[in-house]
């Protein structure tokens, strides 16, 4: 599976969801293990580039060593209503 696909995969869905297609796409037990999702700083992004600066922003925090509001993090939808 194109490394692009697994990244979208992981900004769109939770990782339950993610999981097993992948897994019989090939990627190993290691790889799944790196795998993370939803993917993206919890700062209510709503476009495609709000999202992209989220995932951004927690590439950034996960390489400086940076504690940071991860979606993953949360419970229930990813988006709040109204």
């Amino acid at each position: 599976m194109p490394l692009l696909r697994l990244c979208v995969a992981s900004v769109l869905v939770p990782l339950r969801n993610v999981t097993v297609p992948v897994a019989e796409a090939g990627v190993t037990a290691e790889g799944l293990a790196r795998l993370m999702a939803p993917i993206g700083l919890d700062i209510g992004a709503r476009t495609p580039e709000e999202t992209a600066v989220a995932v951004c922003a927690e590439i950034i925090a996960l390489r400086t060593g940076r504690a940071a509001g991860s979606l993953r993090d949360t419970s229930g939808p990813i988006h709040s209503v109204g």
